[in-house]
C-alpha cells in the first residue's frame, strides 16, 4: 500500500468550510476566517475530513467542506483553475477568495503573492483526495480505520490516506481488517511510540515493516465478506450493541488465523472455513433493508448455542493462554 498525506494549507482558515448544508447545487457553510457563513458553488468545494471523524469501521461522513480551486477531473496531477475560470465558473467562490486576497497573498512573507494567489500552500496528496482508500487519524487508541469507497473525501494532515498498490490484490476490505485488528495493535504497543494515556501514533514508519499475511483467495474473500457486513452493520441506526461486538471479535478471531493458522488447527480454533458457506450469498450491492436481515440472521446464526464459531470465540483465550490470550489482553485498546 502506498500513503498519501493531504494538502496542507498555511491558511486553512480560508479554505476549510464548516457545517456545510446544502442548497441545490449550492452550500451554505460557515468561513472561519470571515467569522459568517457563506454560499458558495458545489463544483469548486469538496468533502472534507477532519482527524476526530474517522472511526474504527465506522461510515464516513462530515458536514466539512474544503475549498479546492484545482482541476481533478484531469488523468495527471490536478492543474490549478485559472481566475478566468474560476469566475466564470464559480462567480460566488471568486468572490469570497477574492475577499480573502489580501490574506492568501501575504502567507509565508508573501511568498504566494503571485497570479495565482490562491493556491495551495502544499499540494502532498492533493492528486489522491478523489480516490477509494483507507483512512485512519495520526493518533490513536486502537485501530481507527475506515474506507473512503467512493474517494469522495479530501483530508487533513491529521488523518492519513492509504492506496493500494497496483499489484495488491487483496481487498481493502480484507486490509481494513488487518489495520484494525488486535494483532497490529499489539505489534504497536511493543513497537511504537507510545504518547499519553495509551495513544499511539500510526507512523507509516511504524506500519510498513508490518506483514500483510498471505492467504489462500477463498479466506480472503470470506474476511472480505465478514468485513463488508460490519460496515453496513454499523452505517445502519439501530446497530445492536451486542451483534457489533459479536462481529469486531470474530473479525479478530479471523484475522488471527491469517497470522497463526498452524497453531489455531492444532487446537480445533479455526474459523474461516466454517464461516465461508455463511457468508457465500452476501450481496454488498443489496438494498440497506436486504443487507440489515443478512447481517441479523447471521449475527442469530453464528451466535446460536449449538455454533461451532461462536463456541471457538468462547475458548478461545482458555485453549491458548500464551499466545491468542496474550495477544486479547495486551491488544486492547
Amino acid at each position: 500500500m502506498s500513503l498519501y498525506y493531504a494538502s496542507l494549507n498555511s491558511k486553512d482558515s480560508v479554505y476549510f468550510l464548516k457545517q456545510a448544508v446544502k442548497q441545490g447545487d449550492l452550500w451554505e457553510a460557515y468561513s472561519p476566517e470571515l467569522d459568517e457563513r457563506i454560499v458558495i458553488e458545489d463544483g469548486i468545494v469538496r468533502p472534507l475530513l477532519l482527524g476526530d471523524q474517522v472511526h474504527r469501521f465506522d461510515p464516513i461522513d462530515s458536514d466539512n467542506l474544503v475549498l479546492f480551486p484545482y482541476d481533478d477531473s484531469a488523468d495527471e496531477f490536478p492543474p490549478i483553475l485559472s481566475a478566468t475560470s474560476i469566475q466564470r465558473k464559480f462567480p460566488r467562490g471568486w468572490e469570497y477568495l477574492k475577499r480573502c486576497e489580501t490574506i492568501l497573498r501575504a502567507r509565508e512573507n508573501g511568498r504566494f503573492d503571485v497570479d495565482e494567489w490562491y493556491q495551495f500552500g502544499r499540494k502532498q496528496g492533493i492528486n489522491e483526495g478523489g480516490r477509494m482508500k483507507l483512512l485512519a487519524p495520526d493518533i490513536s487508541l486502537g485501530g481507527n480505520f475506515s474506507i473512503d469507497r467512493s474517494g469522495d473525501f479530501y483530508t487533513t494532515t491529521t488523518l492519513y490516506g492509504y492506496i493500494k498498490h497496483d499489484k495488491v490484490w487483496e481487498s481493502y476490505e480484507f486490509l481494513l481488517a488487518i489495520l484494525n485488528s488486535k494483532v497490529l495493535w499489539f505489534y504497536l504497543k511493543n513497537s511504537g511510540s507510545v504518547l499519553a494515556n495509551g495513544y499511539f501514533r500510526y507512523k507509516p514508519a511504524y506500519l510498513q515493516n508490518f506483514p500483510v499475511p498471505e492467504v489462500s483467495r477463498e479466506h480472503e474473500s470470506a474476511l472480505a465478506k465478514l468485513v463488508s457486513n460490519m460496515l453496513a452493520h454499523k452505517a445502519t441506526a439501530t446497530a445492536e450493541p451486542a451483534a457489533t461486538q459479536f462481529l469486531e471479535d470474530l473479525i479478530d478471531a479471523c484475522v488471527m488465523e491469517c497470522y497463526f493458522r498452524d497453531h489455531m488447527a492444532q487446537r480445533d480454533l479455526l474459523f474461516l472455513d466454517d464461516l465461508a458457506p455463511h457468508l457465500a450469498n452476501y450481496d454488498a450491492k443489496a438494498s440497506a433493508e436486504k443487507q440489515r436481515d443478512f447481517i441479523t440472521n447471521l449475527h442469530r446464526t453464528l451466535n446460536a448455542p449449538s455454533s461451532k464459531i461462536r463456541n471457538r470465540l468462547l475458548r478461545l483465550t482458555a485453549d491458548s493462554p500464551d499466545l491468542l490470550a496474550v495477544i486479547k489482553a495486551e491488544g486492547k485498546a
